[in-house]
């Protein structure tokens, strides 16, 4: 008699963990939810906090010059065959990355010349390479073009784009080295 008290008891006490278990689990998924959205708010704020000033060694505002590739360019080419447009290949590369969502491509943090490529402080010493996007955020420009092209690669694998992107040879443009 005893033993069947015992293991009715027991039966009951099992019942009642398993049921203490599954509030557990319940209690568990919920503080995971949260702990998940409070980690995602956080990532949202950091994305809209203000980036740090660089501090860059002092330069001749006089001889800092824009100059372009004379050599190469970017071709960028769509899933759908058509061609990124622009002039240059700052034109190009800055096209891209609005296409691909200037946001997402904040996100993957590639840092060029001490801050973010796409950032939302105009830098003192490359802001005439920073091109406005919208909204307060600047694109950075200013990278000779085969690192244009590298980062363009690695945009274009993170955020599953679907280019093609090459630097190719000018045609046309030789330069003068003699009298």
């Amino acid at each position: 008699m005893t033993s069947k008290i015992t293991e009715q008891s027991l039966s009951k006490v099992l019942d009642e963990l398993i049921k203490f278990q599954s509030v557990v689990n319940e209690k568990d998924e919920t503080i995971k939810m949260l702990n998940d959205k409070v980690f995602e708010l956080q990532n949202k704020l950091n994305l809209f906090a203000l980036d740090t000033p660089v501090k860059h060694r002092s330069y001749n505002k006089f001889s800092h010059k824009t100059t372009k590739s004379n050599f190469y360019t970017l071709v960028v080419k769509r899933k759908d065959g058509s061609l990124v447009e622009g002039k240059s290949s700052a034109e190009i590369f800055f096209n891209t990355i609005v296409e691909a969502d200037p946001l997402k491509v904040r996100q993957l943090n590639i840092i060029k010349n001490g801050f973010n490529i796409v950032s939302n402080v105009v830098d003192s010493k490359y802001y005439a390479h920073q091109k406005p996007v919208g909204n307060g955020w600047y694109v950075n420009t200013h990278s000779p073009t085969c690192v244009k092209k590298k980062f363009l690669d690695i945009i274009n694998k993170e955020l599953n784009l679907g280019l093609t992107i090459k630097a190719v040879k000018k045609i046309n443009k030789t330069k003068y080295y003699g009298k």
